[in-house]
């Protein structure tokens, strides 16, 4: 009989997180396109990294989210989201990294603000 696995990530709802996260996006307001995965873009991605492509990052400071978007330079805005039902989420990374599962529609939907950043 094989072991018990262990599993790589733990998920949680959004509930769990005190119901807000920040996105990079490419700009204010944003767009559908900003919430969508890799694997809904059709991006490429290696198969052991499926679990996080269907899911979209995020991070749990505003701060975590400028870091990256500076560090990828992945976006010029940061959208600040209610994550709330019917959001599951896992750590998956340093700095605050989150994956967050919903639907895009979902996640534009909640988005609270969002904010301009100038590249540092």
């Amino acid at each position: 009989m094989p072991k018990k696995a262990t599993p790589l990530f733990l998920v949680y709802g959004g509930n769990d997180l005190d119901g807000h996260a920040y996105r990079v996006v490419a700009s204010c307001p944003p767009h559908l396109e900003d919430f969508l995965s890799y694997d809904r873009l059709g991006r490429p991605y290696a198969p052991r990294k499926q679990f996080q492509a269907t899911g979209v990052s995020m991070y749990t400071s505003f701060e975590g989210a400028r870091a990256a978007a500076n560090r990828f330079n992945i976006g010029r805005a940061i959208a600040e989201i209610e994550l709330t039902r019917p959001v599951m989420w896992t750590p998956s990374g340093g700095d605050g990294h989150i994956t967050v599962w919903s639907p895009a529609s979902t996640l534009l939907r909640h988005v609270l603000q969002c904010e301009e950043i100038d590249s540092e």
